[in-house]
Formats: C-alpha cells, sequence, structure tokens
C-alpha cells in the first residue's frame, strides 16, 4: 500500500533490451509492450532505440529481470528512506558531516536519500542483476554503496510518512549494492513550482562496500541556478 502522500507505479519486463533512463524519460523494449514508448511524465515521444541512439545512454545489460517501481514522496527535511522493515539504524547518528556533503546517511540496513528539495518528489527503485551502465555527465549527483536486508522486505516512504503505511516490495534477502543517482537539478527554479528532478535508486545482490562518491552536486551549485 502507498504511503500517506505517495503513489506508487510498477512496471516488470523480461527481455534483454532493459528499462533504461534518461532523467526524466524512459524507454523500454517495443517488444515486451507492443508500444514504442512508456512515456515517464508524459513526455517521451521517442522510441526506444531512437531514444538510445539520440542520447546515447547505455540500457541495462545486465540480467534478465528488471522491476521498476515509481513513486511520488513527500521528501520532508531533503530526504526519503529506503530499509529493511526490521531496520534499527538509527538516522539522527547517520547523518553526519560527510553524509550531508554525501547527501546520504548509510546504515547497515537502512538509507536516508537526501533530495533538492522538501516537496513532493518523483523517485524510482530499480531492482536489478548487475551494475548499471549509465553515463555519468547526464546526472548531477551520483553516489554508490551497500545495506543489507535480512527480511527481503523493503520500505519505501518519506521520512515523516506514517510506518505501518509506507509502500513495501519483496526481494531476496541478503546483501544489496546499489547506486544513487541524482538528475535534472538544473530545472529547479525554485522550491515549489514543478521541475524535472528525479532520484534513481538501483539496487543489484552483491558484496558489502563502502560508500563512495562519484559525483557530488552542492548547495551552492544549486542556489546559483536558483
Amino acid at each position: 500500500m502507498p504511503g500517506v502522500g505517495s503513489k506508487a507505479v510498477i512496471e516488470s519486463k523480461n527481455c534483454y533490451f532493459k528499462t533504461f533512463n534518461l532523467l526524466f524519460t524512459s524507454c523500454v523494449c517495443p517488444q515486451c509492450t507492443g508500444q514504442e514508448t512508456v512515456p515517464h511524465f508524459g513526455i517521451c515521444s521517442l522510441s526506444a532505440r531512437s531514444c538510445q541512439s539520440t542520447f546515447g545512454l547505455a540500457p541495462i545489460l545486465k540480467g534478465k529481470n528488471v522491476a521498476v517501481h515509481r513513486f511520488t514522496l513527500f521528501a520532508d527535511y531533503f530526504q526519503f528512506i529506503v530499509q529493511d522493515e526490521n531496520s534499527t539504524d538509527d538516522f539522527g547518528a547517520l547523518w553526519n558531516d560527510a553524509a550531508v556533503a554525501m547527501m546520504i546517511a548509510a546504515g547497515e540496513t537502512a538509507l536516508a536519500l537526501g533530495t533538492l528539495r522538501n516537496v513532493d518528489v518523483p523517485v524510482e527503485l530499480h531492482i536489478v542483476e548487475g551494475p548499471p551502465e549509465f553515463q555519468l555527465e547526464r546526472f548531477d549527483h551520483v553516489v554508490e554503496g551497500a545495506f543489507n536486508s535480512p527480511t527481503g522486505k523493503i520500505v519505501v516512504m518519506g521520512c515523516t510518512d506514517f510506518f505501518p503505511d509506507a509502500s513495501r516490495l519483496a526481494i531476496q534477502p541478503g546483501i544489496y549494492r546499489f547506486i544513487y543517482l541524482i538528475s535534472g537539478a538544473r530545472t529547479i527554479q525554485n522550491e515549489w513550482d514543478p521541475a524535472d528532478d528525479l532520484y534513481s535508486l538501483y539496487i543489484w545482490p552483491a558484496e558489502q562496500r563502502k560508500l563512495h562518491l562519484l559525483k557530488q552536486w552542492t548547495r551552492g551549485q544549486l542556489d546559483s541556478v536558483l
């Protein structure tokens, strides 16, 4: 069940030409859907292959199963949460200076993911079988790391949503690597007007690893846009 103030849409595909994303456009294999595109926010007008050719963004090629879970979450305090059902991680302790700079507070079994706006924001959770291929220059902020889900039950919510009503999804229990990508930062004109910022989290089964910042977007950059 979606959490308070959230909407969830789930897409699952099973083909070689996998779902891939370009900021706020999502295209899928025509053989899976019988149509050329699945628009994300209603703006995609290119076929899957045209989109790849035009923008040069590689599709996900690892594995044969991809699930995309889309949410609209209230990013109160500029964050949302992805965690194991039984996580006891304390975000009060995890949000230190380093976490603020990386825009992510990562515990053993929970992630608090930073956002650029304190309003409803679009969030995508991609469950894949291996690391996604992407072009770093297409994104504004990128962090990778790992977390554990002992129960295999993942909760996705705004940090002030009512926990029992939050969206839930099932995965295989175990350790997952993740990569967190923020895009569309320069479309933000102010806090409340519509923008095309997008917050995408990819997870796949793998070994533990420390947080690693691949690309950083600073508050000063956002202030210069605003």
